[in-house]
């Protein structure tokens, strides 16, 4: 996945416009969605502006691969769903109940481990 396609992923999670994240560079509609469509390449000081807003590491933006985890209250599809265009970079959603449950097991896990 390409830079832009993850700074739109990251805004879209935030719930940010991209009026506003235009705004937030200081550049036309337009080149921001050239950015999200990768026709233009952020410099790294736009890409640390964009980063500090999204509150997400640069580090996502750069690495090939991620996993992006996406906590949901929906009762109508419970357990963990998977998009992405291969399997190293992917968007897991995953419902609060569930990550809930991950939560219980990794700290029964940590606890016998510290026991050891």
């Amino acid at each position: 996945m390409k830079v832009g396609q993850k700074v739109r992923l990251f805004r879209e999670y935030r719930n940010r416009s991209r009026e506003a994240m235009a705004e937030l560079l200081g550049v036309s509609l337009r080149t921001y969605q050239d950015i999200e469509n990768d026709h233009r390449q952020l410099n790294i000081e736009e890409l640390q502006l964009v980063a500090t807003h999204l509150d997400i590491p640069v580090d996502a933006f750069l690495s090939e691969g991620f996993h992006f985890v996406n906590v949901h209250d929906n009762e109508n599809s419970p357990g963990v769903g998977s998009t992405g265009d291969n399997h190293s970079n992917s968007v897991i959603t995953v419902d609060k109940e569930f990550m809930n449950e991950v939560l219980v097991l990794l700290r029964v896990l940590v606890d016998r481990l510290g026991r050891g």
